[in-house]
């Protein structure tokens, strides 16, 4: 998963696997992100896929279809990092370095739930009666 940062001097920054890459406009980050989350999805979703279907294999002893099944889970990431790679041809590489606890606080902040089960109810508000 890559990781987006902003610098002091204003510099939007794209961390992925240890590289660090200049994000030029507001324009470029924006789509990075779409990106990101599509990224993100489907190799989510492969992996499950191909979780679900190792194990369906495994438990029938069939050991060629389960391993056919995790090679194509790894071609399924190698399209995905072809596509990043792709996507990240013309920006330029920085050498700035993201501290493990910057990667793991902006980790945790990705991973925060959000959703109505969240939103702590209003407070219901007082009539002054009391009632018998």
């Amino acid at each position: 998963m890559g990781y987006f940062k902003t610098t002091q001097d204003g510099r939007k920054l794209l961390f992925l696997r240890g590289t660090a890459y200049v994000i030029a406009s507001e324009q470029d980050y924006q789509r990075l992100r779409q990106h990101f989350k599509i990224y993100n999805r489907a190799n989510f979703i492969a992996a499950l896929a191909v979780s679900l279907a190792a194990g369906y294999f495994a438990e029938r002893m069939d050991v060629v279809a389960c391993v056919l099944t995790i090679i194509a889970g790894y071609l399924v990431d190698l399209l995905c990092t072809v596509w990043m790679r792709r996507l990240l041809s013309g920006l330029e590489i920085s050498n700035e370095r993201l501290s493990f606890r910057e990667w793991w606080s902006g980790t945790l902040k990705q991973l925060k739930p959000t959703g109505p089960w969240t939103v702590q109810d209003p407070p219901v508000p007082s009539s002054g009666k009391v009632s018998d």
